[in-house]
């Protein structure tokens, strides 16, 4: 004989057992595919590749890039990440940086001592990148690679030298074209990282990142008119690629 009552305690059994597999089923996706998004510093040691764009002076680059020395600089902005699985994830980024190196002018051009000349090219930076995670623990070590289309905003010279500072030519002068540079508009970057991804899945994370960045094309073209007049030793004749060594830190939070 037909018994309703087991029939639909069977049916009540099998719809609870179906939600809560639906419900497990959710919660994996959501974790596999949260966006994350929050701050992010990067103290840099940056400089340059300088070219010169004569044929008759190519092996004076080495000399070149020797006067051009790294300095200390710095990318910040805000870093999005979307985990798509436990190996892969897309970082994306909206950061302002500022590239380039410093220069030691010399006492032949300034009349002092170890002047330099800090050069301060500011972008705007929008990375994307693709994380590799080597493992599926807690804590994960990664790889990452990917490229940012950079925006030129300004250029500006910096003199290091304290005396100086109060003589009008030698102040900072911002400048989307001065003195022989002319930057191109965008300046794509190559960024190749490796790091550490610490409690991928919780709501929050921190991730420590060292980082190197090189320019694919020069930053600027070298002005051919000055090597015909002879000023074939000056750094301004010279095509620039920029790179840097950073540590990229960032706290994220899960949307």
């Amino acid at each position: 004989m037909f018994n309703l009552k087991r029939f639909c305690n069977v049916r009540f059994l099998w719809v609870v057992f179906i939600f809560l597999n639906l419900q497990v089923h959710s919660q994996d996706t959501a974790k596999k595919h949260l966006f994350y998004l929050g701050p992010l510093l990067s103290p840099d040691y940056s400089s340059a590749f300088l070219t010169n764009g004569n044929p008759r002076l190519m092996s004076y680059d080495h000399w070149y890039d020797s006067q051009l020395q790294p300095k200390l600089s710095f990318t910040g902005g805000l870093d999005l990440l979307y985990q798509w699985s436990q190996n892969f994830s897309l970082s994306l980024g909206v950061q302002y940086s500022i590239k380039d190196g410093m220069t030691n002018v010399g006492p032949a051009n300034s009349g002092y001592e170890d002047t330099w000349v800090k050069h301060d090219v500011a972008y705007l930076d929008l990375p994307v990148k693709i994380d590799f995670y080597l493992t599926k623990k807690k804590t994960r070590p990664y790889l990452s690679a990917g490229v940012s289309p950079n925006l030129f905003l300004f250029w500006s010279d910096n003199w290091l030298q304290a005396s100086d500072r109060n003589r009008p030519d030698f102040a900072p002068s911002p400048s989307k074209n001065a003195n022989g540079f002319t930057f191109s508009s965008v300046n794509p970057q190559l960024q190749i990282g490796m790091g550490l991804d610490i409690n991928p899945k919780k709501r929050n994370r921190f991730r420590a990142e060292a980082l190197f960045r090189y320019s694919i094309l020069p930053a600027n073209t070298s002005p051919y008119d000055w090597l015909d007049i002879g000023l074939e030793s000056n750094e301004l004749d010279c095509s620039r690629r920029f790179y840097s060594f950073g540590l990229a830190l960032s706290y994220l939070w899960g949307l």
